[in-house]
């Protein structure tokens, strides 16, 4: 009985050994690229940078690295730099997780400069500056959801549902065209998971004179 609990004291040792080798000695490479962590990853795993992988270590290599890299890298490939998450204008949250739903509350059309674009389309703004509106809302929608992940959008599945709201006058009838361009990025970053349901909704007046107002609702991994 001596030996077992030895033994198992002995096991719980040489792991956390290993762990702590592991960590310090892999330390050197970077994160800041995929092959840093490609190489960081095998230093991990205990395997030397000139080695040949096997199919089940090389799965075991890449997995964690294109879940944590894809997003990323595909804002990069669209060219796309998200803003700091906006704070929100009144009483309520900008955010709130309830179970594997992310629910983000309705953003406004505000530029990395701050800059708002206001107005009603139809009148004051063409249709092409409402899809510019409708293109800050969803990068302002994606700052929030990557804020409330603690800055990892890999841990969002997809985007079940987004509803805008278009100040425009009551001849305008392009809603749908206007909020198109929001759709496309969620549709780009996310891919097939980022195809959702939508309303888009004209209405006479919104907060601050705003021209564009979007929430959405993801799904969380």
């Amino acid at each position: 009985m001596k030996f077992l609990k030895f033994l198992f004291f002995l096991i719980i040792l040489i792991n956390l050994n290993s762990k702590s080798f592991a960590e310090n000695h892999c330390s050197g490479y970077s994160n800041d690229t995929l092959v840093g962590m490609y190489n960081k990853r095998k230093c991990e795993l205990g395997l030397k940078q000139d080695e040949k992988l096997n199919f089940s270590q090389k799965i075991k290599l890449l997995n964690p690295l294109n879940k944590k890299k894809m997003i990323e890298d595909k804002l990069k490939e669209l060219k796309i730099e998200l803003p700091d998450a906006p704070n929100p204008v009144g009483a309520y949250v900008a955010f709130k997780k309830v179970n594997n739903l992310l629910f983000i509350s309705g953003q406004l059309p505000v530029g990395k400069d701050g800059s708002v674009i206001k107005g009603k389309i139809g009148k004051d703004l063409s249709l092409e500056e409402g899809q510019k509106a409708s293109k800050l809302c969803a990068l302002n929608i994606l700052a929030q959801a990557k804020k409330a992940m603690n800055g990892d959008l890999n841990k969002i599945k997809g985007c079940i549902k987004i509803t805008a709201f278009v100040n425009s006058t009551e001849d305008f009838k392009d809603q749908p065209k206007v909020i198109n361009p929001a759709s496309e990025i969620l549709s780009a970053v996310f891919g097939e998971d980022g195809k959702h349901a939508r309303a888009a909704v004209g209405t006479n007046s919104l907060p601050l004179g705003i021209a564009v107002e979007i929430d959405a609702i993801f799904e969380l991994n």
